[in-house]
């Protein structure tokens, strides 16, 4: 049975508001990390609605509305879903919106690292 777009945002805004309340352990720890970096305004997670009518909202599990920057935590269902993601991807790159990907195990042993790119990815994008 297919659902309705409105079946859909509903569903999509609770699994959101699960996905803030219960953040993995990466998501978690970046989030911290983020706090701390100061200046650079991050929001989680953010349901962005779909362009088309028939098109579902994405869900981002960091966003920078300032810098126009998502932030992805991908765990290792996502190599199950390169297609899907780089459709996503390309959805918000259109939308002008920069998506950097990093896997959990790159925010719980390479944290910064991964906080060196986001910093770099913050500063050479011009505020709003």
């Amino acid at each position: 049975m297919k659902r309705s777009p409105e079946a859909i945002q509903a569903f999509l805004e609770a699994h959101a508001l699960r996905m803030k309340q219960e953040p993995t352990a990466a998501e978690k720890r970046l989030w911290e990390a983020l706090e701390g970096l100061g200046g650079w305004e991050f929001q989680r997670p953010i349901l962005i609605p779909g362009k088309a009518t028939n098109q579902r909202p994405y869900i981002m599990d960091f966003f920078s509305p300032a810098k126009m920057l998502c932030v992805e935590v991908d765990g290792s269902s996502h190599r199950f879903r390169v297609g899907r993601d780089g459709r996503r991807d390309g959805w918000l790159r259109r939308m002008g919106i920069r998506t950097l990907r990093f896997s959990n195990g790159d925010v719980m042993h390479r944290l910064e690292q991964t906080l060196a790119a986001i910093r770099a990815a913050c500063e050479e994008t011009k505020d709003g």
